[in-house]
């Protein structure tokens, strides 16, 4: 979950670019890699769901309100069309992910403001 709430967290946009982006600019300009750039070491025997999440992630919808967060009826949607079984705890990580990735954006939503 650490390198994933790191990874996320560079994600971000502030001023119209992701956190990522503004460091990588800073490197570039002072030669000096900007610590927030290193991430935790990823867990190589979570690549597997992390692929997973990915995959699922990149089918997730959109309301009216922004964001949707993934639900049991888009993972069983993305096993059903991957034909690919999620068990049960892979379907735990690939939801405490999402909650991680689903706290991001919603303190992007924040950009520009005090709170």
């Amino acid at each position: 979950m650490n390198y994933a709430e790191s990874l996320f967290a560079l994600d971000k946009v502030y001023e119209g670019k992701t956190i990522r982006q503004h460091l990588e600019s800073v490197h570039e300009q002072t030669g000096e890699a900007p610590e927030e750039l290193e991430l935790p070491p990823f867990p190589e025997v979570l690549r597997n769901v992390w692929s997973k999440f990915l995959d699922v992630h990149r089918g997730r919808t959109y309301g009216t309100m922004g964001v949707n967060p993934l639900s049991y009826q888009d993972l069983l949607a993305w096993m059903t069309v991957s034909g690919e079984a999620l068990s049960g705890w892979e379907i735990d990580v690939v939801l405490r992910l999402d909650r991680l990735w689903m706290k991001s954006v919603n303190d992007d939503s924040k950009e520009g403001t005090d709170g």
